[in-house]
């Protein structure tokens, strides 16, 4: 074998290997900061606490597919809703296509899944709802830029509980389990879903 290809090939596996290596490695040395920074993100983008036991990120054994998992997350009101928990969940878990995100500009989640989650919504006399939680805040995207489009090929969720309440009314569904797959795409979106609740 000729000396130069012999030394290039050995290149290219020594950068494979260390690519192989980083997906490897990144999740499992910086899952400290991932958690922190994902947690601090949400609280300041969020009108509510965000809490989470832990993050789990994956890419080498489900390439191209860039896989998330967080656990017992928790998303409590503040104010006249402090205390009052908007979602419980055991987990939820997400994969993301990378690849079609940076080629096409698609979003492409192949599966979002949900377990266990526990839903309580509470509006009060003066209309003010626990959901309404996102900051206002002037959109920072600038005009000329491509719509994204998303695609979610299948979301689920199981085990679920809803609560609803506002004054004189109260609903409370359990055993709900829902799954469905949706697409949007500018001024088009399609949803098919189908949902069953025990009582």
């Amino acid at each position: 074998m000729n000396r130069a290809l012999k030394f290039t090939l050995l290149g290219i596996l020594g950068v494979v290997a260390l690519l192989v290596i980083g997906a490897v490695l990144v999740p499992v040395l910086f899952r400290d900061q991932i958690v922190e920074r994902l947690q601090r993100e949400l609280n300041q983008e969020l009108d509510a606490t965000v809490s989470f036991a832990d993050v789990d990120v994956s890419l080498l054994s489900t390439f191209p597919t860039l896989t998330a998992e967080v656990v017992e997350l928790s998303v409590t009101g503040k104010g006249d809703f402090e205390g009052v928990t908007l979602v419980a969940a055991e987990s939820v878990a997400a994969g993301l296509d990378l690849v079609t995100l940076v080629f096409d500009r698609e979003v492409v989640v192949e599966a979002v899944s949900v377990e266990q989650p526990e839903v309580r919504i509470v509006i009060l006399e003066s209309g003010r709802a626990n959901y309404d939680i996102v900051r206002d805040e002037p959109s920072s995207a600038e005009e000329g830029e491509g719509e994204l489009a998303l695609e979610l090929e299948r979301y689920d969720i199981s085990g679920g509980s809803v609560t609803y309440e506002e004054p004189s009314v109260y609903i409370e569904v359990e055993g709900l389990d829902h799954e469905g797959k949706a697409k949007l795409a500018g001024s088009i979106h399609t949803l098919v879903s189908e949902t069953t609740v025990d009582a």
